[in-house]
């Protein structure tokens, strides 16, 4: 079973969005890459500017692990300084198959 992770939400008004964009990268390519567990990571965007972040895990157990590091991550800390934080959603889903 995988656990698939999402994030919608919407940023900040005063956001560059290459700026954002870089931290993004930077999630994907210095964070969660080299967490064991980890399976894939996507972001999408809506025509309408609301974002949307897919993060795969293989087990609850490594995606707890992986949340628990990035509270003291610095690259997670500037990925989430420019999200407006009343706009977000995250969720956790579990694979049936």
């Amino acid at each position: 079973m995988a656990v698939f992770e999402t994030l919608t939400f919407r940023l900040k008004p005063e956001t560059d969005e290459v700026e954002f964009r870089l931290a993004d990268r930077a999630v994907q390519g210095d964070f969660v890459r080299d967490i064991p567990g980890f399976v894939q990571r996507t972001t999408c965007r809506s025509r309408d500017w609301e974002w949307f972040v897919v993060t795969v895990w293989e087990t609850e157990h490594e995606a707890d692990k992986a949340k628990h590091l990035g509270e003291s991550s610095r690259v997670m800390e500037k990925f989430f300084s420019f999200i407006d934080r009343e706009s977000s959603t995250a969720k956790r889903y579990t694979s049936l198959d």
